[in-house]
This record gives C-alpha cells, sequence and structure tokens, in this order.
C-alpha cells in the first residue's frame, strides 16, 4: 500500500494516458479504495515501506508504468501468460517514460535508465509470481 490518495492516483493515470502508456483507460473505473489499496510504489507489498518510498523518490519518473502494473496484477485472469503480459507491458511503459524524459537531453542517462526498466521487469518476471497471485486473490 501506497500513502498516495486516490486523486493523487488518478492525475498519474491521466498523466499517464497522455504519455501513451498501455493500460492507463481500463484502469478509470477503478474505486478510489481500490486505487489506493493496489498500488503500492516500486517493489512488492513486503517491502518495507520506507524502502518502497526510497525507491519511488529515486525513480519517480516511473510511478506511471508501475501503477499500470500493480492494477494488470490486480485486475489480471490469473494465468502464467497474463503475469507475463503484465511485466511486458510494464517495461514497454517504463522504456516510454525513459525515453520521454531522458533522451532528448541526456542520451546517457536515458541509456542507464532504460537498464533500471530491464532490470526491474526482469525481477518481476523472475520473483513476481506471489505478488500477482496475492493481487488476484484480493480482487477475487
Amino acid at each position: 500500500m501506497t500513502a498516495m490518495k486516490a486523486d493523487e492516483i488518478r492525475k498519474m493515470l491521466r498523466e499517464g494516458r497522455e504519455a501513451g502508456l498501455e493500460g492507463t483507460v481500463r484502469l478509470e473505473g477503478l474505486s478510489d479504495g481500490e486505487l489506493e489499496r493496489e498500488f503500492n510504489g516500486i517493489g512488492p507489498e513486503w517491502f518495507l515501506q520506507e524502502v518502497r518510498e526510497g525507491l519511488g523518490r529515486r525513480f519517480g519518473w516511473l510511478l506511471g508504468a508501475v501503477l499500470v502494473h500493480d492494477l494488470d496484477f490486480y485486475l489480471g485472469d490469473g494465468t502464467r501468460e497474463d503475469f507475463e503480459r503484465a511485466n511486458e507491458r510494464f517495461v514497454r511503459n517504463g522504456r516510454r517514460l525513459a525515453r520521454r524524459r531522458w533522451l532528448p537531453l541526456h542520451p546517457l542517462k536515458y541509456i542507464q535508465n532504460r537498464a533500471v526498466v530491464d532490470l526491474f521487469g526482469l525481477l518481476c518476471g523472475e520473483f513476481g509470481w506471489d505478488a500477482y497471485e496475492a493481487a488476484r486473490k484480493r480482487s477475487a
């Protein structure tokens, strides 16, 4: 769970849609409670809140992709294929955000931050199945 309120999360959804992130439109119908409960920031829910907040401060530019990813887990159909699609969408969205933020002015920072996105995507794919299943149980 994140300390973000629903209005802040909805603002991130709008900004994500404007940035061309995949998967934002289907999230607009979620309740405030669902948004606040399911968006836990960067990292799995078993991370300490302080760790997730620190990652959020360091990689705040990536939170729009993380938001879609967390809610993809919540709305997923419970299959391994859906889990993999959510992780692949996270990487595409994260790369889009890195390109938008860093590429025009700082190509080396773009390369560095794209590598961060790819690493986070790899970690989600390798170690995220339990988090995916837990989110699915909450939505049932």
